[in-house]
C-alpha cells in the first residue's frame, strides 16, 4: 500500500474493515518505508515441521523422536534485540475439553550456539486455541512442575534442559472444561534476543480421560 504522508507519526494503526466472511485474520511481517529507502528485511519465519529428530542429544538416541522414527522441529533465528515470537499451526481439530482432560508432549530443546549459553530453544511450549477465541495460554494452565504452560513461562523457569527429552503434563480441564479445541500450535516467544533455536516435540496427547499420575515437585523433593 503506498499513500502520501508529509508527517512523522511514532505510531499507526491498521484498521481491517472487511475479512472476506472468515472469523479470524492475521497479519505478519509488516514493514514500514519512507518511500525512498529500501525497508529492512523480514526476519526468518519459525518454521515447523516433520523432521529426523534432535541432532545432538546427551541422554537419548539421536535423529528419531521420543517413541518413532519421527518428531516435530521447530526452529527459527531471533534477530532482533528484545523480544520475537511466532505460533504456527500443527493440526485443525474439533476436540471437546472435559473436566479431566489433560494435554502431554515431549519436548527436546537444542543448543544452537557452540559455547551452549544460548537457551532460546527452551522458550517454547504447545499452545490450543479454542473455537471462542481464547487460547491455552491465556489461561494461567500449569504443567506437572507448577510452571504456566507458555513459552516464555517455560524458558523462565529452567525447567526445560537443552539437549534432552522433557515431559509436559498439564490438567487443562481444570482451566478449560466446557470449551472446544480448534488449533494445535506451536509457540515460541523470548524476551531477550537475538539468539537461535531448535528443538523436537514428540507425542502430543490430549486425553479426555486419562490415568491419575503423581508428580513431586522439585520443591516438595527431600533427600534423606
Amino acid at each position: 500500500f503506498e499513500f502520501d504522508n508529509d508527517t512523522k507519526y511514532t505510531y499507526y494503526r491498521f484498521d481491517i474493515t472487511k475479512n472476506a466472511g472468515e472469523d479470524i485474520t492475521q497479519l505478519a511481517e509488516i514493514a514500514l518505508s519512507n518511500g525512498v529507502d529500501a525497508p529492512p528485511p523480514p526476519p526468518s519465519p519459525m518454521k515447523s515441521h516433520v523432521g529426523d529428530g534432535p541432532a545432538s542429544s546427551y541422554t537419548a538416541k539421536t535423529h528419531v523422536g521420543w517413541t518413532g522414527k519421527k518428531a516435530l522441529t521447530y526452529q527459527g533465528t531471533h534477530l532482533e534485540k528484545g523480544r520475537a515470537y511466532s505460533y504456527n499451526k500443527l493440526f485443525d481439530v474439533n476436540i471437546k475439553v472435559t473436566p479431566d482432560t489433560q494435554l502431554s508432549y515431549d519436548i527436546h530443546p537444542e543448543f544452537t550456539d557452540k559455547d551452549q549459553l544460548d537457551y532460546s530453544s527452551t522458550y517454547v511450549s504447545i499452545d490450543l486455541a479454542f473455537t471462542d477465541g481464547t487460547y491455552l495460554s491465556d489461561l494461567g494452565a500449569k504443567d506437572q512442575h507448577r510452571v504456566k504452560l507458555t513459552p516464555q513461562a517455560q524458558g523462565e523457569s529452567n525447567t526445560l534442559y537443552p539437549n534432552q527429552w522433557n515431559e509436559r503434563v498439564s490438567d487443562i480441564g481444570k482451566v478449560a472444561a466446557g470449551k472446544t479445541i480448534d488449533r494445535i500450535l506451536v509457540a515460541y516467544d523470548n524476551p531477550n534476543g537475538p539468539g537461535g533455536f531448535k528443538g523436537s516435540i514428540d507425542d502430543i496427547k490430549i486425553d479426555g480421560h486419562p490415568e491419575q499420575q503423581t508428580y513431586t515437585s522439585p520443591v516438595d523433593s527431600v533427600n534423606i
